[in-house]
């Protein structure tokens, strides 16, 4: 199937939380979270090694000479210690919602809803160290990081630190917040392919663009059990018009795109063309292909730069679809 793109929906849509979240004009870190809100002093988040106030005790001779020295070197210490305590907010407690393919929300009667970003430490209840997929519906998490949360709906936690399961709970638990997943999510239609979410991370947000999709090759069974086939054509990739059809993603240093499909492809292709060809598809310029990674068991692009429109197939064992964005330098 040759590269065309171009079935018509909405623009590209900066979105702030999983990727069928509503849209909203800007992202800011909230200045100020209370305890009442699960969440501790607001801090830089830069990391900050934790000391112990107090100087290492070799032996014998070594512990006199640092108890004389604790006047001035323990209190450094001891202040940096202090610091790097105010760098962590105070534990919340939520509760873990998964649904769709790899899509989840938190829950807590004082954090509210929130999507987080999984931390390399996460325990069971028996505190042995687990993977984030080994996490379960209704689990209850004590979770802890840096206290600040990114305002968006929902919303978005990426400074987390470390989470443990306090309570196993049941799936049933989650029964309780299913209208808000039925608002966040809903189920793909079968008759057609996968939607792509791109996102991606910044010192100050998380962003997520909805990415619209092009022509298509689509094999499906309708309620009748009847297999239907779906060819769809469209207009090559540099043909589609930016900041419409062209989704567009604001570059200022190199960055890595997570490609977020509704369904996991079994192999995602990448080619981008120089920006100045936009427009110029009937000139046939060849396109450079672009290495896709894996991170996380999902595609990335890795050091991506402003300048170019990215043609992105995804293949199926039901087919194949193509999706187009537009990397733009961040003014």
């Amino acid at each position: 199937m040759e590269n065309n793109n171009g079935k018509k929906s909405g623009k590209g849509v900066w979105l702030i939380g999983i990727g069928a979240a509503a849209a909203v004009a800007a992202v800011a870190v909230l200045a100020g979270m209370t305890a009442g809100k699960g969440c501790g002093a607001v801090n830089s988040g830069k990391e900050v090694s934790q000391g112990d106030g107090e100087a290492q005790v070799q032996d014998g001779e070594n512990r006199q000479v640092n108890e004389e020295n604790r006047g001035s070197e323990g209190d450094e210490q001891g202040q940096e210690a202090q610091g790097a305590e105010t760098k962590e907010g105070e534990p919340m407690t939520a509760m873990y919602i998964p649904f769709g393919d790899g899509m989840h929300i938190f829950a807590g009667e004082q954090s509210g809803i929130f999507e987080a970003v999984f931390p390399d430490e996460i325990y069971d209840i028996n505190g042995n160290k687990i993977g984030k997929e080994q996490l379960a519906k209704g689990n209850m998490v004590k979770i802890y990081g840096n206290g600040i949360m990114l305002e968006s709906y929902p919303g978005q936690y990426p400074g987390i630190t470390r989470m443990e399961v306090i309570e196993e709970g049941k799936p049933s638990d989650a029964d309780v917040y299913q209208e808000i997943v039925d608002e966040i999510y809903q189920e793909p239609d079968p008759a057609e392919p996968p939607t792509l979410n791109v996102e991606y991370r910044t010192d100050m947000m998380i962003a997520t663009v909805m990415i619209n999709r092009g022509g298509y090759e689509w094999v499906y069974t309708d309620e009748d059990e009847l297999s239907n086939a779906v060819v769809a054509d469209s207009l090559h990739v540099l043909d589609w018009k930016a900041g419409e059809m062209l989704a567009d993603i604001k570059v200022a240093e190199p960055l890595e795109l997570t490609l977020l499909f509704s369904e996991k492809p079994l192999e995602v292709e990448a080619v981008r063309y120089d920006a100045a060809l936009l427009g110029k598809a009937q000139e046939m310029p060849e396109g450079e292909k672009v290495t896709v990674e894996e991170k996380d068991g999902k595609p990335v692009l890795r050091g991506v730069t402003a300048g170019y429109v990215y043609d992105i197939t995804g293949k199926w064992e039901n087919g194949q679809a193509n999706y187009g964005f537009i990397t733009l330098e961040q003014k």
